[in-house]
């Protein structure tokens, strides 16, 4: 069997706006349906056989989404269309999971796009069911006529889904999703009472960040300098001082509320392992396997990294972290040449400037300086 027909994001988009219920199988729905877990759900038997069973019978008044694995910028989605995973598939068409996914369909998130998204909800009275406030906020839905939210557990909610199916009762306006799996089958069940549910998974995460996956790769990097970074990984130990920052790292995320941290330029990652009480990401260009593209956090860190960008790709970089931000960074930087030289004959300090010049540019993104000091060049701790 080939696989089915999907839909693009904007035609998904725009059928849910046409008033259709929609119901997104992503990665972690996937894995259930065939017996495994998710991040936000252990395996259940009973939410895996529904799970399957809205794939293999799909209603005519629910679109049912999954991954459009023609499409993807990560290779991962690849896997979905294994013999495995296709036997779960009817023809279709379906349509895209991504439609809330621009860290896989970067395309979908340009301004348009989310102001088309915000239509789901404009000017109606909105049953939001969310588990936490990673994804969509009360504040986001401004422009609805009204709002009443239905809490869920943020894991595992499968085993609280009687009782919030029962206190979203039978709107007229749409019930926006934010429930992970959860939210698949409650977009399923709503529909067979005619109630539009919407599962929309963490939409208001990526809304909170509008223009971060529209950069892309070549952008903040050129091919052939990321290719002597590579280098330079495989051949000696380069990048591994991120630890070194983890006291003022914890003490800065704990004093603004920061529970996520996106390391920028990670090298080696060693940082993660440092500060064991915050989640860390890792990203850096130069590093196999750490190259993907950036997620947003609460915390963006660049040590030892804003001076090894290329000068033409600095000001790229600078808004990277700013739109990757949700409440700070924490900087440091070395206005100093370099003691190593890149492959090419280059000092490996490519953007050298003062203290006063790195602030001045930091400045124009509207950052709030919540600290700076000059070691060794600049730290600077930073508020959105």
């Amino acid at each position: 069997m080939r696989y089915p027909d999907v839909y693009s994001e904007d035609e998904t988009l725009d059928r849910a706006l046409d008033g259709m219920p929609i119901a997104r199988f992503g990665d972690g729905e996937l894995s259930l349906a065939l017996g495994g877990d998710c991040i936000f759900q252990d395996r259940n038997a009973v939410l895996s056989r529904e799970l399957r069973k809205m794939l293999q019978r799909p209603r005519h008044n629910l679109l049912i989404c999954i991954p459009n694995i023609e499409a993807p910028t990560k290779r991962s989605w690849k896997k979905y269309g294994e013999q495995r995973f296709r036997g779960l598939y009817t023809d279709g068409p379906y349509g895209s999971a991504f439609i809330t996914r621009p860290d896989s369909a970067p395309w979908i998130d340009r301004p348009d796009y989310w102001e088309k998204m915000r239509g789901l909800w404009r000017g109606k009275d909105v049953v939001l069911v969310k588990g936490t406030e990673v994804s969509l906020r009360e504040s986001q839905l401004d422009d609805a006529r009204s709002v009443r939210v239905v809490t869920g557990p943020g894991k595992n909610a499968f085993t609280d889904i009687d009782r919030i199916d029962w206190e979203i009762g039978t709107p007229t306006g749409p019930v926006i999703l934010c429930l992970g799996p959860t939210a698949t089958i409650l977009a399923w069940r709503l529909s067979r009472r005619n109630v539009r549910g919407i599962d929309l998974g963490h939409v208001g995460l990526y809304m909170r960040h509008v223009g971060a996956y529209a950069i892309k790769p070549e952008d903040l990097a050129s091919p052939a300098y990321v290719e002597q970074l590579r280098d330079l990984h495989a051949r000696q130990k380069w990048g591994h001082h991120g630890a070194s920052h983890a006291p003022e790292i914890l003490a800065f995320a704990h004093s603004q509320g920061m529970q996520t941290v996106l390391d920028y330029g990670c090298g080696e990652g060693t940082l993660a392992r440092a500060v064991p009480t915050l989640k860390v990401q890792t990203y850096d260009p130069g590093v196999p396997h750490k190259d993907g593209i950036a997620k947003p956090a609460d915390l963006i860190v660049a040590t030892d990294v804003l001076e090894h960008v290329e000068p033409d790709k600095l000001n790229a970089v600078l808004r990277h972290i700013w739109l990757l931000a949700g409440k700070g960074a924490f900087l440091s930087i070395s206005c100093q040449p370099a003691r190593e030289l890149l492959p090419d004959g280059r000092n490996a300090h490519l953007s050298i400037h003062t203290p006063e010049c790195w602030l001045e540019k930091l400045e124009t993104y509207g950052w709030g300086l919540y600290r700076f000091d000059y070691h060794k060049g600049l730290r600077a701790w930073l508020t959105k």
